[in-house]
C-alpha cells in the first residue's frame, strides 16, 4: 500500500493513551513512517496540549480508569474536542470486540478508528488519509476567524476590508447583491467577528412570514393573546436580544409591516401581542436584500426612513461572473467539501477543460449555483480528474444573458420565468433550484408580473 507522509511543516500527532506500553507502541510505528508524534497518558491535559502543541491530528484511547471498559470517558474528550478544535481529526484506539463503542464514536465525529493490538497495514491505511484532511483543514482553517470565502478579486477585497472594519461596531448593516452570492453567509461572518459573538444570530426570512403573522412572529405574544395562545411566547426579536438580529430579504416586506417594524428599530423595544408594557431589546441589525433598496423607495414599495435605519453601513456583494479566478478556487473549495462527503476524502482536481468552461460561464445563480454543480461533479466523475462533461454546464451557457443593457431586476426576472419553464410551472422546485422558500419566490412573481 503507498503510505503517503505529512510534510515536515505540519504538525506532530497527540497520542492520548494510558498505556505506557501501547503507547510507545504506536509512537514507535508512526516514528518509523516519519512522523513526529508527543505521548501524554491522561487525557487530562489534553486542553494544555492542544494550545502547546497545536496537533495536526489526536489519537484518543477510549478507556483511562483500570476495570473501566465503558468507552464514556474517551466518548466525553471526543466531544470536547470536537466542540472545541472541529478542524482537527481523532481517530479513536479501542480494544477488539468493542466496535459498537468506536461506531458509536465515530456518530459523535471522530475521523476514525483502530483496534488494539494495532496492526500497521491498518495503522497505514489510517494515516494514509490523514495528510488530506489536515491540509484541507488548514486551508479552512486559514485566516483565523476568518471563514467567508472573499478570494482575491477587487471587489470582494473591499468587502473583507468593510466587514474588519465594521463587524467589531455596533452599526446596522445592510447586505445587497444577487441572489446565491452568500449574503446569509456574509452576516454570518459579521457575527462571528463582533462583539455579540457569545450571543444568538437569529436568522428570520422576512418573505418567508405571512403578513397575519409577523406580528406574533416578530414581537412574540401573551398568553390568551389569541385563540391557541395558552402560553406566551416571545418573539424572534427578543430571541436576538444580546446577540444580532438578521433580515434576510427585507425588501419583501410590506409597507404597513415597514412601519411597525421601524418603530422597534427607532425606540429598541417592542410590545408583545395582549401586552401593554414594551420591553427593551438589545439586538445589532443586519438587514439583506437581493433588489436595489433605492429602486424600491423610488417606486414606493419601501420606506426611505426604514432605509436609512438599517442603512447606516452598505456592504455590496458582486456577483461570482465579476470575481474572476475566484470562481475556480471557490469551485475547488466545494469539491473538497463533497469529496470529504461522498468520497471519504479521497480528493478531485479540476480538468483543464473544466476550468474554461467555469470561468467562462455567467452564474446566474452565483455561489449557490456553483456550490450545486460541484456536489454534482463530484458524484458523477469516477476518476480522479473532473471533466467538463460533468459540470453540464454547455446548455445553459448558451442560454443565459450576457447582462448588456439590461438591470439587475432585469435579469433576476428572465431567470426567475426560466426557471419556471424549465420545472413546468412547478413552484417547489422553482424555489428550491433558486434556493429561495416558497413565500420569497410568489412575492417576486409578483413583484415582475409573472
Amino acid at each position: 500500500m503507498y503510505f503517503c507522509r505529512m510534510s515536515r511543516e505540519n504538525r506532530k500527532i497527540l497520542i492520548v493513551d494510558d498505556s505506557e506500553g501501547a503507547g510507545r507502541a504506536l509512537d514507535i510505528m508512526l516514528g518509523q513512517e516519519g512522523l513526529a508524534t508527543v505521548r501524554v497518558t491522561s487525557p487530562e491535559r489534553i486542553p494544555e496540549m492542544m494550545r502547546e502543541v497545536n496537533p495536526a491530528c489526536v489519537f484518543l484511547d477510549m478507556n483511562f480508569r483500570p476495570g473501566m471498559m465503558s468507552g464514556n470517558e474517551g466518548l466525553y474528550w471526543l466531544k470536547r474536542l470536537r466542540q472545541d478544535h472541529p478542524e482537527t481529526p481523532v481517530v479513536l484506539m479501542t480494544a477488539y470486540g468493542d466496535i459498537d463503542l468506536a461506531v458509536s464514536g465515530i456518530k459523535e465525529g471522530a475521523t476514525d478508528f483502530i483496534v488494539k493490538p494495532i496492526e500497521r497495514e491498518r495503522l497505514r491505511g489510517v494515516v494514509d488519509s490523514l495528510p488530506k484532511l489536515v491540509k484541507h483543514g488548514a486551508k479552512e482553517s486559514a485566516g483565523g476567524k476568518e471563514s467567508f470565502f472573499y478570494g482575491e478579486s477587487h471587489g470582494m477585497a473591499l468587502v473583507r476590508d468593510m466587514v474588519k472594519r465594521v463587524a467589531p461596531t455596533q452599526a446596522s448593516i445592510l447586505i445587497t447583491g444577487d441572489n446565491g452570492t452568500g449574503k446569509s453567509a456574509l452576516a454570518r461572518e459579521i457575527h462571528a467577528l463582533s462583539g455579540r459573538k457569545g450571543g444568538k444570530l437569529v436568522h428570520v426570512d422576512m418573505g418567508a412570514i405571512a403578513d397575519s403573522l409577523f406580528e406574533s412572529e416578530l414581537f412574540g405574544y401573551a398568553k390568551g393573546a389569541f385563540t391557541g395562545a395558552v402560553t406566551g411566547k416571545a418573539g424572534l426579536i427578543e430571541e436576538a436580544d444580546g446577540g444580532t438580529l438578521f433580515l434576510d430579504e427585507i425588501g419583501n416586506l410590506t409597507p404597513r409591516l415597514q412601519s411597525k417594524l421601524l418603530c422597534v428599530l427607532q425606540e429598541r423595544c417592542l410590545t408583545r401581542l395582549g401586552e401593554t408594557k414594551p420591553r427593551k431589546v438589545d439586538i445589532r441589525l443586519v438587514s439583506a436584500t437581493s433588489a436595489d433598496p433605492e429602486r424600491l423607495v423610488m417606486e414606493g414599495l419601501f420606506r426611505r426612513d426604514l432605509l436609512y435605519r438599517i442603512n447606516t453601513i452598505h456592504i455590496d456583494i458582486p456577483p461570482l461572473c465579476r470575481r474572476g479566478r475566484d470562481v475556480v478556487e471557490l469551485a475547488q473549495k466545494f469539491l473538497n467539501k463533497y469529496c470529504d462527503l461522498y468520497r471519504g476524502g479521497d480528493r478531485l482536481c479540476l480538468g483543464d477543460e473544466a476550468r474554461n468552461e467555469i470561468l467562462s460561464y455567467n452564474w446566474p445563480g452565483n455561489v449557490r449555483e456553483l456550490e450545486h454543480v460541484m456536489e454534482k461533479a463530484v458524484i458523477l466523475t469516477d476518476g480522479d480528474v473532473v471533466a467538463a462533461g460533468a459540470l453540464g454546464l454547455k446548455f445553459q451557457m448558451g442560454e443565459q444573458p450576457d447582462g448588456q443593457g439590461s438591470t439587475m431586476a432585469e435579469m433576476e426576472r428572465d431567470m426567475i420565468a426560466r426557471r419556471i419553464e424549465e420545472n413546468d410551472g412547478n413552484m417547489t422546485l422553482v424555489a428550491k433550484s433558486l434556493g429561495i422558500s416558497r413565500q420569497t419566490l410568489y412575492n417576486k412573481i409578483k413583484r415582475y408580473g409573472l
